[in-house]
């Protein structure tokens, strides 16, 4: 078993690509899809190795539970990800916006509009776009759930395919 100080990461092999976890002192800190994301494992791999030292080293025994609550929620199950993540990116703005974002309920959508609405700030509809795109927990904060305000499924950072199919397995929404 690692020790909790250092960074860890596990490799989970999802059904639309494998998946790296990284971790930091037990809590989840980045779920980046490797296929799409190559570039941003590239920047959060060389800022861990900056900050820290050394790069994350592999262990799955951290990411034990995560691997269940993921494999559950490919599998179509309904999922409260309850596992503790530690948000190591983001302005307190951003921050706010993921905590928002992760009260969308499982199968439902929201616009970028409804969020900033909800946050008072009925002007930062493309605020909320940034936020998402720069969410460094996908799927657990789960900015695949929010959309254009006319329904049109926007952008995402892991690729708009990837967006797609996690609504598909949310609620059979398909575009």
């Amino acid at each position: 078993m690692g020790q909790k100080n250092h960074f860890y990461y596990s490799l989970f092999p999802s059904p639309i690509g494998t998946i790296r976890l990284i971790s930091f002192q037990g809590k989840l800190t980045h779920l980046i899809f490797q296929r799409t994301e190559k570039e941003l494992l590239t920047t959060v791999l060389t800022k861990i190795k900056a900050e820290s030292g050394s790069l994350p080293m592999k262990d799955g025994y951290p990411f034990k539970n995560w691997h269940t609550l993921l494999n559950r929620y490919f599998s179509g199950e309904r999922v409260i990800f309850d596992e503790p993540i530690f948000l190591t990116t983001g302005t307190v703005l951003q921050k706010n916006i993921f905590h928002k974002i992760a009260r969308i309920p499982y199968g439902a959508v929201r616009s970028y509009q409804d969020i900033a609405n909800q946050l008072g700030m009925s002007t930062y509809a493309r605020v909320v776009g940034g936020a998402c795109g720069a969410n460094p927990i996908p799927i657990v904060i789960p900015c695949h759930r929010v959309v254009q305000k006319n329904g049109c499924l926007g952008g995402y950072r892991c690729g708009i395919e990837i967006k797609k199919s996690l609504l598909a397995i949310e609620g059979g929404l398909h575009f």
